[in-house]
């Protein structure tokens, strides 16, 4: 079965085989690109309200084939009225996909100017300032302050979860370090263009990064030093996601996918308990076992050639080499 859209790249950035950007992706970039700014609240990241009506209006005006289809073509006759109402419905399926990509959000209804009907009222969300800073961003250094306060009130928004609590407290120690660019920017701006099946913003803000063996122990580090800061309740909460991450990184590898279930059925037990299959030189054996998740971040911080050890169950020496699978 194919991958089903929209997708974040595919809707702002496909393009023709004559090397132009096609008509419906000339709308969404017009949508997302041009209007967003225009309703803009100044010095916000966030919209005004508007109507499906303000938006056509606007694009009869502002997009090249909406223009051209009203001024030139056969259709020039046709009343204001009854353009807006033809772009609305053209336009619909377009408000529809950038609401399942989290660019744009539905605000409420308000009572139609004529007619007793109400209709929806839309705005752009954070995240679709926080993408145009991002994409702004390169080559201009001076955007990045933007990039990371938008990033944060979106992780620190009243109803966030506890993993965005700590993603917001990890960009923090990163940008105080002066590494923001170029552990977060750069390597999502790259990240984007690269993968182009993201199907929410929020995929590309959390999407798997490509650091160098030194910026990931930076980032490891800070990120076991992060944990420990948090208080009990939030860190196994945020604890029970990484661990599951870790571990669905750890069982596409595993020798005996009937003992490692084993494993992961007793990890249950604690959030803060990590399954693995670790090696033992000395019995020459591989060997299901629990470990600390901290202990476990705070030992992939080290240089990859370095590996963890532990007392075997069996043969009781420090011979039990545990692999390094981040999360």
């Amino acid at each position: 079965m194919g991958l089903k859209g929209p997708f974040l790249h595919s809707v702002l950035f496909k393009k023709g085989k004559n090397g132009y950007y096609d008509k419906a992706t000339v709308i969404y970039r017009d949508i997302i690109f041009r209007y967003s700014m225009l309703v803009r609240i100044e010095g916000q990241p966030t919209s005004r309200p508007f109507k499906d009506y303000e938006l056509a209006n606007w694009l009869l005006d502002n997009n090249t084939d909406f223009r051209d289809r009203y001024t030139i073509g056969p259709d020039r006759y046709t009343k204001r009225s009854s353009r807006i109402k033809n772009t609305i419905r053209k336009i619909q399926g377009k408000i529809d996909d950038l609401i399942k990509l989290g660019l744009i959000k539905r605000a409420g209804t308000v009572k139609q100017s004529k007619g007793t009907g109400t209709v929806f009222l839309y705005e752009f969300t954070r995240h679709t300032y926080f993408f145009l800073a991002l994409l702004g961003s390169v080559g201009d250094e001076s955007a990045d302050e933007e990039v990371y306060n938008i990033l944060q009130l979106i992780l620190t928004d009243e109803n966030a979860p506890s993993i965005f609590i700590f993603y917001s407290n990890l960009f923090k120690k990163i940008k105080e370090r002066g590494l923001f660019s170029e552990i977060i920017i750069y390597p999502l701006t790259e990240a984007f263009f690269a993968n182009k099946t993201y199907s929410h913003i929020m995929d590309l803000i959390f999407a798997k990064r490509e650091l160098d063996d030194q910026k990931i122990m930076i980032w490891n580090s800070l990120q076991s030093e992060t944990l420990k800061e948090l208080d009990k309740d939030t860190r196994d909460r945020v604890l029970l996601i990484l661990r599951d991450r870790i571990q669905d990184n750890i069982v596409s590898k595993v020798r005996s996918l009937k003992d490692y279930e084993e494993a992961l059925i007793r990890s249950k037990e604690s959030a803060q308990t990590l399954a693995v299959e670790s090696y033992c030189k000395d019995c020459n054996t591989y060997v299901c076992a629990l470990v600390d998740v901290i202990e476990y971040l705070d030992a992939i911080s080290f240089p990859t050639d370095e590996p963890i050890r532990k007392i075997c169950p069996t043969c009781s020496n420090n011979s039990l080499i545990i692999p390094k699978i981040p999360p």
